[in-house]
C-alpha cells in the first residue's frame, strides 16, 4: 500500500479503507489481466490522490503489478503499466526477480521484447544469482533465450568491457542454446 498526497494522520478511515481495498484490487487486476479494471482505477482522481500507483507493490512479496502482468503474459497490461502508470520495469521483488525474469521463465517473448525496449535489465541477477536468460533456459524457452542472448551480446559489444564479458553471466549462452531441444 502506498500513500501520496496526504500524511497518514490526516486521512479518514474511509480513505485508509479505500487505499487498502483498491491497492489490492489493482494488484489483482494486473495479475489476472483485467485491463479495464486497471484503467478504471488509475483514472479515478481520488484514488490517484491516495495511491502511489507507480510504486505500488504487494506488501509481502514486494511484487509490482507490472511483474504480475509480465509473469502471466498480459502484454496490454504490461504496456499500460509501464507507459501510462509509470511502473519501473526493473523493480525487483523480495527475491530479486524482475518482470523480465518472470516473463522469461514463462516464455512470454512479446513481453520480454517490450521490457527490453523499455530498458529492462537482461543482466539482472536475482537472490539466487540467476539472470532472465537462466530462468528461460531452465524452462526450455528457446525464443526467450535467443532474444535475451542477442540483447546481452549488444550490451557487451557496446560496453567494450572485457571484464563484463567474463564476469556478468553474459557468456556461455551460445553453448546453452545448442543444448536446448527444438521448439515443438
Amino acid at each position: 500500500m502506498a500513500i501520496t498526497a496526504s500524511s497518514p494522520g490526516r486521512l479518514s478511515q474511509a480513505d485508509l479503507d479505500a487505499i487498502a481495498e483498491y491497492s489490492s484490487e489493482f494488484l489483482e487486476a494486473a495479475r489476472y489481466g483485467e485491463m479495464g479494471d486497471l484503467e478504471l482505477m488509475f483514472s479515478h482522481p481520488r484514488l490517484r490522490e491516495l495511491i502511489d500507483f507507480p510504486n505500488l507493490v504487494d506488501e509481502e512479496s514486494k511484487t509490482s503489478p507490472l511483474m504480475y502482468a509480465a509473469a502471466n503474459g498480459f502484454f496490454d497490461c504490461v504496456e499500460y503499466l509501464a507507459n501510462v502508470v509509470g511502473v519501473d520495469v526493473n523493480h525487483a521483488n523480495y527475491s530479486g526477480n524482475t518482470a523480465i525474469h518472470w516473463a522469461s521463465l514463462n516464455g512470454h517473448v512479446e513481453v520480454v521484447e517490450f521490457l527490453i525496449s523499455k530498458g529492462g535489465n537482461v543482466m539482472a541477477k536475482n537472490a539466487y544469482g540467476k539472470t532472465p536468460f537462466d530462468e528461460a533456459f531452465v524452462r526450455d524457452r528457446k525464443d526467450c533465450c535467443e532474444l535475451i542472448a542477442r540483447e546481452e551480446c549488444r550490451i557487451i559489444r557496446e560496453s567494450g568491457d572485457v571484464d563484463m564479458q567474463e564476469d556478468e553471466g553474459g557468456l556461455g549462452f551460445s553453448e546453452n542454446l545448442e543444448s536446448l531441444p527444438e521448439d515443438p
